[in-house]
């Protein structure tokens, strides 16, 4: 039997590759502190349109695309990429900005800082031990989803209420926000697959974790960008906004600035500080109602042969 000769999309992805690192250096252009009015940002993320633009008209008029668009149409798998979007969202970016946190109102060095993310890390692979042994018994994924989705605004709002001295009560906010992660990541993987035809699995695999990367590269972007917008309007004159919106982590101007203070003016410091960790985290929270909402409107489907 002649084996078939395969068609590589190559166009589609050389618009692909332009498309989305156009996209991410945008994003880390914005994180970094530079306004939506800069000639670099705009230039970006009008490339990033451009070119993603092109990207969808020519994958649907190509014969065997590298992401078929008609993938898009399927309600599960779209919803299962939009939860893993937030999550990786939510995620990534407090991996980023806890250690910040307990830095900078703590006073605490790098290495206190690292161990601060322990029972976030420890939290990850329980939630997904748990979902995963829960999906297979029950054959349903959503039920996972929606109780991570649920659990992750309310963890992120506990650790936003609880100053990152207290230990115990902290440990144990980051472990539910690791569970939560955890209960989302591999469940939402096995109902993308469950949802499309066995020949599209590959290609919905590779999206489910091209979501994933964008969400984690957006929320640690949009985060850093909030948590620099909220800094310029505490009122402590140690930040100006020529250091805010130069090159380089926002964390080194902050402990930069934290090493400068000293007496009153630190405690004023570090207490305007935790108040902007507060409200960002509230914001965070806020911001994965949108997961919530996906996985409520997720179809409570049995996995493929459960039937």
């Amino acid at each position: 039997m002649p084996q078939r000769k395969p068609i590589i999309d190559y166009l589609g992805t050389v618009l692909m590759i332009i498309g989305l690192t156009a996209l991410l250096l945008g994003i880390t252009e914005i994180g970094q502190g530079h306004g939506l009015g800069d000639f670099e940002v705009q230039l970006l993320l009008g490339t990033a349109l451009l070119t993603l633009g092109i990207f969808v008209w020519y994958e649907r008029r190509t014969a065997e695309p590298l992401l078929p668009m008609h993938l898009f149409t399927n309600k599960s798998a779209v919803l299962c990429w939009c939860t893993v979007f937030f999550t990786s969202f939510q995620a990534i970016s407090l991996i980023v900005l806890m250690p910040l946190r307990y830095q900078t109102v703590t006073g605490g060095g790098a290495d206190s800082a690292a161990l601060h993310l322990l029972p976030l890390a420890i939290g990850m692979p329980m939630g997904a031990y748990f979902a995963g042994r829960r999906t297979a018994q029950t054959g349903r994924y959503k039920p996972l989803i929606l109780t991570g989705a649920l659990l992750m605004p309310i963890a992120i709002l506990g650790m936003a209420f609880t100053p990152p001295q207290s230990l115990i009560a902290m440990s144990l906010f980051m472990v539910l926000t690791g569970i939560a992660t955890g209960m989302q990541f591999p469940t939402s993987l096995v109902g993308t697959q469950n949802s499309v035809q066995p020949r599209d699995m590959g290609v919905a695999t590779s999206t489910t974790n091209l979501f994933r990367s964008l969400g984690g590269a957006v929320g640690v972007a949009l985060m850093s960008a909030l948590l620099l917008a909220m800094l310029q309007h505490t009122g402590v004159g140690l930040l100006g906004s020529g250091a805010l919106g130069g090159e380089g982590s926002s964390g080194n101007v902050l402990l930069d600035s934290l090493n400068a203070a000293t007496g009153p003016a630190l405690e004023t410091l570090r207490a305007e500080l935790a108040l902007t960790f507060r409200n960002l985290l509230i914001t965070s929270a806020a911001i994965s109602l949108l997961g919530l909402a996906a996985a409520v409107a997720m179809p409570n489907t049995l996995l493929r042969g459960r039937d």
